[in-house]
C-alpha cells in the first residue's frame, strides 16, 4: 500500500457528524465504569449457553463457513492489515486534535469495508442447518434499517439531547417489523483495530470501543422496555468479545478469533482453522436463546395485540379510559403484563408508552408507566378499575427503600394532597429455573452469583411500586392556571416533607406529575391552598433526618444507614441539577444537598414544562426548538457547565433574536404575561443566589492561594426558598384569575 501524497487526504470534515465516535461519550459514564469492568469472564459464555448446541452441527457449520466464506475471511484480514499500515502514518501529524480526527476517519473508512463480509458471514451462520427457518433473530445492518430515535410514540418520555446514533448491526427478532431501539434484542459493533478489545493499561481509562458499547447499552436499556441487561458482540479486527452490560457494570468474555483460535503453521499449505467459538456465539444469539436469556425481565411478559384487544373487549372501562388504549395505528405501543410482586397477587398491564424513562446505565434506571389491573373472568383476563402509576427502578439494598419512605409518609398527619401515596410496593421476585425457587431480581443473581452483604459492593435490587394516583407529564396541562396550581401543590408538598425531615433530592420532570381525574375542588379563592393539580413522587433517593417519627424498628435501621451515606454531593438528573451541585460535581468537593437545591431544580422543571408544552403546540417555530435544545439538550457534565455559564435553563423565554418575529409572536400568543413574569422573576432570584455563591467560592479560593482572610458572608435580602417561590406563583395565579 502506497503512502498517500498527504495524510490529510484521509480527512473528511463531515465524518465527525456521521461517526458514532464523534459524540464524545459522556465523561460521567466513563467515571462510573471505572472499577466496574471485568475482562475475560467465562461466565459470559455460560450465560449465553453457547456449548449447548450439539458438536456435530457446529463442526459442519464451521467447516462450511471456512470453505464457503474464505473470500470474506481474506477480505477482513486484508482490511485490518491495510488499516494498520494507514494508521502508522498519523504520528507525523503534530496537532493532537487533527491527528485524532484523521485517526477516526481512517478507522471509519476501513470499518465500512468490513460491513459487507461480516453481514454475509452473519447471514450464513444464522441460516445454516436442516431447518433454515429456525432462526429466531438476525443481525441487520443498521444503516439499511428504518430507524427512529427515540421512538416517536414514546418521545415525551425522554429528555432532549439523545444522540441520533446507532451501532453497526442490531439484533432483531424476525417476527418484528418495526426495528426501533425498543424492539432491539442486542447489537454488534465493529472496529478495525484489534487492540480495541485489549484491557486498558491505565486504571483511570476506559477503552473507547468499550465505552461506546456501554453508551449504546444504556440507550438500549432505557428504550427497550423491561430489559435487565444488554448483550453486544464487539468485533475488533479479526477478534471478538461478547459484552454484557447491566446496572452493575460491564462483563467481557475471553477474547476469540472470528477466523482461527488455533496455531497455523506456515509450512502447512492447508491449515485447519478453528473459529468454533465464534460460530457458537452467533448461532446462540440468533437461534437458541430466549428473550429472557438475552435480558428481558423474567417477571414481565409482552402482551400481543390480540390479547390486548381481548382485555379491552371483555372489560367495562369508562369511555375516557378506553379511549386512551390504542391497539392499532401510529399511537399503538406494546403493552406488558406485570406479574405479582411482593406479597400481592394482583396482575397489572402497562398502557401506552412510559411517562418517564431515565437514560442511565449504572444508575437506577427509573421508568414510570401507566398501568391497569388485570383480573380473571370466565372468558379470560380483563381490565378493571382506574389507571394507576407504576414505577420500576434499581435500588441500593443497603439504603432505605422507596417503599419504606412511602410507609413513613403514611404515618404523617395532615400530609398535603401534593404528596403521592403508595398502594403497595417492594422488591421484585421471579421463578428461577434451576432449582425452581422464587428469587429476588438483583444484579448478582442475574450474573449467576450470590448477593453480597458488603455495603461497599452492593448488588442492586429491582424495586417496583404502584401509586393509585393517575399521573401525566406536566407539559400536558390544558391551561396556565392548571399548571401554576400543579407547581404550587408540588412546592407545598416539598415544603411539608422538608419540615418532617424528609428531603427528596431527585427532582426531574418524571418525578413531578400532573394529577388527572382529581376530586372536585372548592371554588372559594381563600381555599386556594387546597388545590392540588400536581403531585411529587419518586422517593428512592430521599433522605430522612428525623428517624424518631418512625415506629417500625426494621425501617429505622435502614434509615440510620441511609443517613450515614447522605454526604454524596449530587443526586438527580444533570439537566435539572442546581448550579452549585453541578459545579461541585465538575470541579470536585463535598457539597451538601439542601432543600434550596431541590427548589432550583423545580424551577428548571417549570421552564422545561412550559417549553415542552409549546413544542407540542401546532405552529411551533424552529427557533424555539433550537433554544429548547440549547437550554436542556446538553448531555455531558462539561457541556452542561458551559451551558449554565452562558445560558440559564429559563432564558429560552426571553432570549429571542430581534429578527425572529415568528418565535416572538408565537411566544406572546401562547405564554401569558403573568406566567412570563413569574419565570423571569424566578430566574432573577436564582441569579442572585448564584452570584453570592460564586463570590463565596472565589473568596475560599483566594484564601487557599494567598492565605487572605475570607470576608464575612453577606446574607441575601431574599433567598430563594419555599415562601419566595410560592409568592411568585401566587402573584401569577392572582393575575390570571382576575384577568383570565
Amino acid at each position: 500500500m502506497e503512502r498517500p501524497k498527504s495524510i490529510y487526504d484521509y480527512y473528511d470534515p463531515y465524518y465527525d457528524t456521521l461517526s458514532s465516535c464523534s459524540s464524545a461519550p459522556h465523561e460521567q459514564l466513563e467515571t462510573e465504569l471505572l472499577g466496574n469492568i471485568k475482562y475475560d469472564d467465562p461466565s459470559v459464555f455460560t450465560r449465553l449457553r453457547i456449548y449447548e448446541e450439539d458438536n456435530a452441527t457446529i463442526d459442519r457449520c464451521h467447516e462450511r463457513y471456512q470453505a464457503e466464506h474464505e473470500r470474506n475471511i481474506k477480505t477482513l484480514q486484508s482490511v485490518t492489515r491495510d488499516a494498520e499500515e494507514a494508521l502508522s502514518y498519523i504520528g507525523d501529524i503534530q496537532e493532537a486534535w487533527t491527528r485524532e480526527k484523521v485517526r477516526r476517519h481512517l478507522e471509519h473508512e476501513h470499518e465500512v469495508e468490513m460491513y459487507g463480509p461480516l453481514r454475509r458471514i452473519f447471514e450464513f451462520l444464522t441460516g445454516f442447518g436442516s431447518d433454515t427457518s429456525g432462526a429466531l433473530r438476525e443481525f441487520r445492518f443498521a444503516a439499511d434499517t428504518p430507524f427512529s430515535w427515540p421512538p416517536a410514540r414514546a418521545a415525551e418520555a425522554y429528555t432532549p439531547g439523545i444522540a441520533n446514533l446507532r451501532p453497526d448491526f442490531i439484533l432483531l427478532n424476525r417476527t418484528h417489523h418495526r426495528p426501533f431501539w425498543d424492539d432491539c434484542v442486542g447489537f454488534a459493533e465493529i472496529k478495525v483495530t484489534a487492540d480495541g478489545n485489549d484491557p486498558s493499561s491505565d486504571e483511570d481509562d476506559v477503552k473507547p470501543a468499550i465505552l461506546q458499547c456501554a453508551d449504546y447499552a444504556r440507550y438500549h436499556l432505557s428504550i427497550r422496555p423491561f430489559w435487565n441487561f444488554s448483550v453486544a458482540l464487539l468485533i475488533t479486527g479479526t477478534v471478538f468479545r461478547v459484552l454484557i452490560a447491566d446496572r452493575g457494570g460491564i462483563l467481557l468474555s475471553p477474547v476469540h478469533s472470528i477466523i482461527d483460535d488455533g496455531t497455523i503453521s506456515d509450512r502447512d499449505p492447508r491449515p485447519q482453522r478453528d473459529a468454533k467459538t465464534f460460530v457458537r456465539v452467533v448461532r446462540a444469539l440468533t437461534r437458541r436463546l430466549t428473550d429472557h436469556q438475552l435480558g428481558q425481565d423474567p417477571s414481565v411478559m409482552p402482551v400481543s395485540r390480540d390479547d390486548l384487544e381481548s382485555y379491552l373487549r371483555l372489560s367495562s372501562l369508562p369511555n375516557a379510559t378506553r379511549d386512551g388504549i390504542h391497539v392499532n395505528g401510529a399511537d399503538y405501543y406494546r403493552s406488558y403484563r406485570i406479574n405479582p410482586f411482593v406479597n400481592d397477587t394482583r396482575l397489572w398491564c402497562t398502557i401506552g408508552p412510559p411517562i418517564w424513562t431515565s437514560l442511565s446505565l449504572l444508575g437506577r434506571g427509573t421508568v414510570v408507566w401507566r398501568v391497569l389491573q388485570l383480573s380473571e373472568s370466565t372468558d379470560g383476563l380483563t381490565f378493571q378499575g382506574d389507571i394507576h402509576v407504576m414505577k420500576s427502578s434499581w435500588r441500593n439494598p443497603h439504603r432505605m427503600s422507596e417503599t419504606d419512605v412511602y410507609r413513613l409518609i403514611d404515618q404523617l398527619e395532615d400530609c398535603p394532597r401534593g404528596v403521592a401515596k403508595m398502594l403497595y410496593g417492594g422488591d421484585v421476585y421471579y421463578l428461577s429455573e434451576n432449582p425452581q425457587t422464587w428469587a429476588k431480581i438483583t444484579v448478582a443473581r442475574i450474573r449467576g452469583g450470590a448477593d453480597s452483604d458488603d455495603p461497599n459492593y452492593p448488588s442492586k435490587v429491582l424495586h417496583r411500586i404502584i401509586l393509585p394516583r393517575v399521573g401525566e407529564p406536566l407539559w400536558r396541562y390544558t391551561n396556565e392556571l392548571q399548571l401554576l396550581y400543579a407547581f404550587r401543590a408540588i412546592i407545598e408538598a416539598h415544603q411539608y416533607l422538608c419540615k418532617q425531615g424528609i428531603q427528596h433530592h431527585d427532582i426531574t420532570p418524571g418525578n413531578l406529575l400532573l394529577w388527572l381525574n382529581e376530586p372536585p375542588l372548592l371554588p372559594d379563592a381563600k381555599h386556594r391552598d387546597k388545590l392540588a393539580r400536581g403531585f411529587l413522587a419518586d422517593f428512592d433517593m430521599a433522605t430522612v433526618d428525623k428517624p424518631q417519627v418512625l415506629t417500625d424498628s426494621r425501617v429505622q435501621l435502614r434509615i440510620n444507614h441511609t443517613s450515614s451515606l447522605c454526604n454524596m454531593p449530587v443526586t438527580g438528573s444533570l439537566q435539572f441539577m442546581a448550579w452549585e451541585l453541578l459545579r461541585g460535581l465538575h470541579v470536585g468537593g463535598d457539597i451538601h444537598h439542601t432543600p434550596e437545591h431541590d427548589l432550583e431544580s423545580i424551577a428548571y422543571v417549570l421552564g422545561y414544562t412550559i417549553c415542552c408544552h409549546l413544542l407540542n403546540t401546532p405552529g411551533c417555530p424552529d427557533g424555539l426548538k433550537q433554544s429548547f435544545q440549547e437550554c436542556f439538550g446538553a448531555m455531558t457534565l462539561k457541556d452542561l457547565c458551559f451551558q449554565r455559564n452562558s445560558l440559564q435553563p429559563l432564558a429560552w423565554l426571553h432570549s429571542i433574536p430581534h429578527h425572529d418575529q415568528q418565535r416572538l409572536s408565537f411566544t406572546v400568543k401562547h405564554v401569558s404575561k403573568p406566567l412570563a413574569y413569574a419565570l423571569v422573576d424566578i430566574e432573577f432570584k436564582l441569579q442572585q443566589v448564584h452570584r453570592v455563591t460564586a463570590d463565596q467560592h472565589c473568596a475560599i479560593s483566594m484564601h487557599a492561594m494567598y492565605n487572605v482572610p475570607i470576608p464575612s458572608q453577606q446574607p441575601l435580602d431574599e433567598v430563594f426558598n419555599h415562601e419566595i417561590f410560592l409568592k411568585l406563583l401566587d402573584n401569577a395565579i392572582s393575575e390570571l384569575e382576575q384577568h383570565p
